[in-house]
């Protein structure tokens, strides 16, 4: 059964300062001094209004059919984790808020979500996609395949995600993810909103334990951060908004060393100096991943398990002591160590198209 693991929060927060421009010094944001080209680059790129991005699906690109995702093979996992007795390590408590969770244990199953008109993608560079993975195999691409067979090929299809985006930026300024993809005041189009963001936030809260920040004031910014996602979530959800109904599908966070806490299995650690772990980072996690399932619940609307189901697919897939060890598995991390490989974002369309099919 999966168990968190403190130190894969290091890594995230040097690496996604390498790879995913976690420098964004505005709103609630903290600005560091050692921002990387990248960082800069992304706050350049925040610093102007979002746009809407074009459908960049396979049916439009050409793809070869092999690579299209509706005949994702499966892949080994563990059972359902919702259903295994609790580790010796914390581990979030999702069973407090009473959630309905789907038979294929990919997430919950609280939303009927039908007769779809719009869909519209916000958060990071996990929705938003990088390289070397080509953009068709991106999940909020591929997705688009599988959604345009269910619910016709005339669905009106927007991206606004961001490299380096955070909670605050799906509502607040400079990027204001959602009213740039939904700018009436009433939208008469029956939409689902899908999304993936926090990776940054805990990036950020990482950093400042760094600096000596103590435990008391993340976990406060922690009910900051997922305060942004709730309200985020309800603005979507507000039935005078979107008269002809809304859902929203969004991932908890997750982590690559496949509970064995080895930050350096990605190679990609060494370059930034990994050398102070975060014993604290455990309670970070587990407060996150709960906030998020609660916000699922109360909001009605639905999670699917990153942290849950990459278990057993990150940089210790092939080793057999660890506890998320799935014979003939995959790893669905790419070099970045926080990013999914072309295989991840397959398994990510799949999950979601679980969700949605249930």
């Amino acid at each position: 059964m999966f168990r968190m693991v403190c130190f894969g929060l290091v890594l995230w927060c040097f690496v996604l300062s390498l790879t995913t421009s976690c420098g964004n010094p505005t709103a609630t944001k903290e600005a560091t001094s050692d921002a990387s080209q990248h960082d800069v680059a992304t706050s350049q790129e925040a610093s102007s209004e979002p746009t809407i991005e074009p459908d960049i699906s396979p049916e439009k690109t050409g793809i070869p059919e092999e690579n299209k995702t509706e005949a994702i093979p499966e892949e080994p996992q563990q059972p359902c984790f919702y259903d295994q007795p609790p580790g010796k390590n914390p581990q979030p408590n999702y069973k407090q808020y009473n959630p309905t969770i789907g038979k294929h244990c990919d997430g919950t199953n609280h939303q009927k979500i039908t007769k779809i008109e719009q869909v519209v993608f916000v958060g990071d560079s996990i929705t938003k996609g990088t390289p070397p993975t080509p953009e068709a195999r991106y999940f909020r691409n591929s997705l688009t395949v599988q959604l345009k067979k269910k619910f016709g090929n005339n669905i009106t299809i927007k991206n606004c995600s961001k490299w380096g985006a955070r909670n605050d930026d799906l509502l607040l300024k400079p990027q204001k993810q959602l009213q740039t993809c939904l700018p009436n005041p009433i939208e008469k189009k029956r939409t689902l909103v899908i999304f993936t963001s926090g990776g940054n936030d805990m990036q950020s809260y990482a950093k400042s334990a760094q600096k000596g920040v103590s435990l008391t004031k993340i976990l406060e910014k922690v009910k900051q951060s997922t305060k942004l996602l709730r309200d985020a979530v309800e603005w979507v959800k507000d039935p005078k908004r979107f008269p002809n109904g809304s859902f929203v599908v969004f991932g908890n966070i997750y982590e690559f060393t496949d509970g064995t806490g080895d930050v350096a299995s990605c190679k990609a650690s060494k370059a930034v100096g990994l050398d102070k772990p975060w014993p604290e980072g455990r309670s970070v996690y587990v407060a996150i991943n709960e906030a998020y399932m609660k916000i699922a619940v109360e909001t009605k609307s639905d999670i699917f398990f990153l942290l849950e189901r990459f278990c057993g697919h990150g940089f210790h897939y092939q080793d057999k002591s660890t506890e998320c060890y799935l014979p003939n598995a995959k790893r669905w991390f790419d070099f970045t160590c926080i990013h999914p490989n072309p295989d991840g974002h397959d398994q990510i369309t799949k999950m979601i198209m679980n969700i949605i099919n249930e």
